[in-house]
C-alpha cells in the first residue's frame, strides 16, 4: 500500500530545498526529483513537509493502499544501533564527507552515525554522493558528534566538528553540510 515519494507528492508544486520527513527517513527536492533516504510513503504513517512557501496537497490513496503500515526498522552496524521511537523529535542532515585535506570521501562504502555522548541517535549505511541522515532526540542544543566507518578497510573516523540537535534540516542538496573526518589511530573497526 505504499507509493514512491514522486507519486505521493505528484500534486505538489515543489521548490528546490523542500523536504518531506518521516520518522526515520526523508527526501528533499533538488529541482528535478525527490532524493534522499525516504523512497516510499505509506498511508497511516506521519510525515512533515518543510518549505519556504505555503503548500497544500492531498495524498491520493490508491485502491491497493489498504494495508497497515509496517513499523520502522532502524539500520544497524556492528554494535551501533538506535531506537527511532525513543525520542519525539528528529532532524535531517544532508551532508558530504571530506578528509582532513578537503578531498571528498565517497559515502557509498561508509557507515555514518550520529551520537549524543556514547548513544547512537541515527545511522545510515552507505549512500550515493550525499549522506541523508536522520538524527533522533528531544533536547534542543544537545551536542551531536559524527562517526564514520569505511566498510572497505574497517577504518573508523570521527568528525572534526559537531553540531547541535535542533534545526529540522541541516544542509541542503545544493549546499550540503560538510562533515570533515579525521582518522582515529589504533582503531580498526567499529567498537
Amino acid at each position: 500500500g505504499s507509493q514512491s515519494v514522486t507519486d505521493a507528492l505528484n500534486g505538489v508544486v515543489a521548490e528546490v530545498g523542500d523536504v518531506i520527513m518521516g520518522r526515520d527517513a526523508f527526501a528533499t527536492y533538488n529541482g528535478n526529483a525527490w532524493v534522499g533516504s525516504l523512497e516510499r510513503m505509506h498511508p497511516g504513517l506521519g510525515y512533515m513537509y518543510y518549505s519556504q512557501s505555503v503548500k497544500s496537497f492531498n495524498y491520493t490513496q490508491t485502491a491497493e493502499d489498504t494495508s497497515t503500515p509496517a513499523a520502522v526498522t532502524a539500520p544497524t552496524y556492528e554494535n551501533w544501533s538506535y531506537n527511532p521511537y525513543k525520542y519525539a523529535d528528529n532532524m535531517a542532515v544532508i551532508a558530504t564527507l571530506h578528509d582532513a585535506s578537503g578531498n571528498v570521501i565517497e559515502p557509498a562504502n561508509c557507515v555514518v552515525a550520529a551520537f549524543a555522548g556514547d548513544e547512537c541517535r541515527g545511522l545510515v549505511n552507505g549512500s550515493n554522493n550525499i549522506v541523508f541522515l536522520t538524527i533522533h532526540g528531544e533536547t534542543k542544543g544537545k551536542e551531536i558528534s559524527f562517526r564514520i566507518v569505511d566498510k572497505t578497510n574497517g577504518k573508523q573516523y570521527a568528525a572534526k566538528s559537531s553540531t547541535l540537535f535542533g534545526d529540522a534540516i541541516l544542509g541542503s542538496a545544493t549546499e550540503p553540510y560538510v562533515i570533515e573526518c579525521s582518522e582515529l589511530s589504533g582503531i580498526d573497526d567499529a567498537e
